[in-house]
């Protein structure tokens, strides 16, 4: 990797060296997929009746989401699914999502000798939504008004760039805790839970979703598309890999496309590959000190991922560049990319940037949860800005394709916001040494140079707050009445004395985290 970006020396040549000269892969089994089929829809979508006869509502919106990936388009079988997903919704008590349904099931050549039974399901769910409580995702949302320019943080934060911390986010003004300062969506996301089973651009389950007009089925048993609505249809990147497999092995199919998809990113965000090209030269030039102004456009996130940190160590280098010569070889291969990248040139570049994009993808993906049934793998742009602390100030958590940072201790103006790169309940010599092997530095936080605390643990300890929150530190916080009260009065003291870090902080520090954590 020490030759990245690396031009040839023959006189009058322009081109790129070969990195992956005298590299070795293992193969990986890519291709095409199945194409769509009425018969195989109709199969699961009886499959799916079955679980619903058995009211296993997931289970049969499941199958018939399967069928609606192999039914053909604006075919009987896709009013069905429709139709019959619209009564899972109704038992789940997603009202909202039953008649959007219902709407697509008419819409979509639903037989009209049926129609009846479709109304009476939708003047059912119209009742219900009048006595019933309807199933709500709970959406994160900042404390403050958004910063125009990076419309996931809250304004009263900014990124700005020193020699010591390189890019990093300080508070505007005093900022208490509790309160929320980044939602960030996520760059790009994928499944890391086998056959896809949500949205191929947010990965949201139980949506209702709509089938890719010429996605068909591959052989790991799993559609390559279906989307929330149309926006996520447009928005996605399915265009470039339609009905393409990356690899037969789910684990290694899901990194390989969401590498790919940093790859289509930059290749959507520019007019040609020429002006790709010269963009990516003018990002190298720059990065050692570039801050963002925005990312309100496709040109300045493809800029920002590209200038996003990565610190491998040696035998990871060795392994991302292997992986990296195994994704440019399937790229390659596939029309949408060859047909651009078609001279020596063109793909000597393409080489490059292929082992550039799979340095910063591995190093900056997050897994997350999107559900029970789910797990994901998210990038975004705006969260990996934040510096570590092993006492950090800032609490973050994923909810689906969405990071969320809250501060859990007060910061004043000017202050750094920090998050935690390392698992907190280990030793300090295994956190510094995680550190310095993955991220080249060693903390000198609170926690790490632990000073006298003796006054401010007094205070604490002796404060009425926290000896109500001792006596009931193992209440039911799954009750949203007494999960409320805790929350309230863990952020009540940590304003009070939490501006530094102390050990006896932690106790509180630790319950407050469960009592936001518990909402999601």
């Amino acid at each position: 990797m020490e030759n990245l970006w690396e031009k040839e020396l023959c006189e009058g040549s322009t081109s790129y060296v070969d990195i992956f000269d005298d590299i070795k892969t293992e193969s990986v089994s890519s291709g095409h997929g199945l194409s769509k089929n009425d018969l195989i829809s109709t199969q699961l979508r009886e499959k799916g009746n079955q679980k619903f006869k058995d009211s296993l509502w997931i289970d049969a919106m499941d199958y018939y989401n399967k069928s609606l990936r192999f039914a053909a388009i604006g075919t009987k079988n896709m009013s069905f699914v429709y139709a019959n997903r619209a009564a899972c919704f109704l038992h789940l008590k997603m009202f909202d999502k039953c008649l959007i349904d219902i709407e697509m099931a008419k819409e979509g050549n639903y037989p009209k000798e049926l129609l009846p039974k479709l109304e009476k399901r939708e003047a059912d769910c119209l009742k219900m939504m009048k006595r019933e409580k309807q199933e709500h995702l709970l959406e994160r949302k900042l404390s403050f008004e958004a910063n125009a320019n990076f419309p996931c943080l809250a304004n009263v934060v900014e990124i700005q760039w020193n020699d010591e911390f390189g890019r990093h986010v300080i508070a505007k003004c005093d900022l208490p805790a509790g309160k929320t300062i980044l939602v960030e969506k996520s760059f790009l996301s994928t499944t890391l839970s086998g056959p896809f089973i949500g949205c191929a651009t947010c990965q949201r389950t139980t949506m209702n979703f709509i089938a890719c007009d010429h996605s068909m089925m591959s052989l790991l048993d799993s559609t390559i598309a279906v989307f929330c609505d149309d926006h996520c249809k447009q928005a996605g990147l399915h265009k470039y890999d339609c009905n393409f497999v990356y690899d037969r092995n789910q684990a290694n199919d899901s990194q390989l496309r969401m590498m790919a998809q940093t790859i289509f990113f930059g290749m959507d965000a520019m007019e040609n590959i020429d002006e790709m090209i010269q963009f990516v030269e003018e990002t190298e030039r720059i990065k050692s000190s570039w801050t963002p102004d925005s990312i309100v456009d496709a040109k300045s996130k493809y800029r920002l991922f590209l200038t996003l940190a990565a610190f491998p160590d040696e035998n990871e280098k060795k392994s991302l560049v292997v992986k990296a010569k195994s994704l440019y070889g399937i790229l390659i291969g596939i029309p949408t990319v060859n047909g651009v990248f078609n001279t020596t040139e063109k793909q000597q570049f393409l080489k490059h940037l292929v082992t550039k994009h799979v340095v910063i993808a591995s190093q900056n993906a997050i897994n997350a949860t999107q559900n029970q049934c789910q797990r994901i793998a998210t990038l975004g742009l705006i969260f990996p800005l934040f510096n570590h602390e092993c006492a950090p100030n800032l609490l973050n958590f994923s909810i689906g394709d969405q990071q969320v940072c809250i501060t859990m201790r007060p910061v004043k103006k000017g202050g750094q916001l920090f998050v935690s790169y390392v698992t907190a309940d280990v030793s300090t010599r295994l956190r510094q040494t995680h550190l310095m092997n993955n991220f080249g530095f060693l903390c000198k936080c609170d926690k790490c140079e632990l000073k006298s605390s003796t006054l401010a643990a007094k205070k604490l300890l002796a404060d009425p707050l926290y000896l109500f929150l001792q006596r009931n530190r193992k209440v039911d916080l799954l009750n949203d009445t007494i999960r409320a009260n805790i929350k309230e009065k863990c952020i009540d003291l940590l304003n009070k004395h939490g501006q530094t870090w102390f050990p006896e902080l932690e106790f509180v520090v630790d319950l407050y985290v469960k009592s936001e954590l518990y909402e999601h």
